[in-house]
């Protein structure tokens, strides 16, 4: 049932929103299952994880998307006024919810996605506790 709504989530970035291999996608949501699938998805697609924490000040969280240019934060119900206005957001809640399944093709795009180890699979942020924030691939 996970893999199910991972590949669900991975086809929706690829297709709503032409996430390609080596974009850059945010997550910004509270620990839940929605934010494994958010990731599962991202790395799916062949995209780069950059986990935002909703705990985090305002400016921070803008920051850090601006930083890594991320031109998609993907958001939850409780995480979406976050971002509202300043970035292209998608609502896991409102996709997840919207699961039409995988078709065959589907299936096979998302198998016909390569990494190498070249890849970059995530990106975390420093503390930024002397200075800006710095990101580590």
């Amino acid at each position: 049932e996970l893999l199910v709504y991972a590949q669900h989530l991975a086809v929706v970035l690829i297709d709503t929103h032409d996430v390609k291999e080596g974009d850059i996608v945010c997550q910004c949501v509270e620990r839940s299952l929605s934010m494994v699938i958010g990731i599962m998805a991202i790395e799916m697609v062949g995209a780069v994880y950059c986990p935002l924490s909703p705990q985090d000040p305002l400016h921070r969280l803008h920051a850090l998307v601006e930083q890594t240019h991320s031109r998609l934060v993907l958001v939850h119900s409780s995480t979406r006024e976050i971002f509202d206005g300043h970035h292209a957001l998608l609502d896991m809640d409102q996709a997840l919810n919207m699961n039409s399944g995988v078709s065959d093709t589907d299936c096979d795009r998302l198998s016909h996605i390569t990494a190498s180890y070249e890849n970059i699979a995530y990106i975390l942020f420093t503390s930024g506790s002397t200075g800006i924030p710095k990101a580590v691939r």
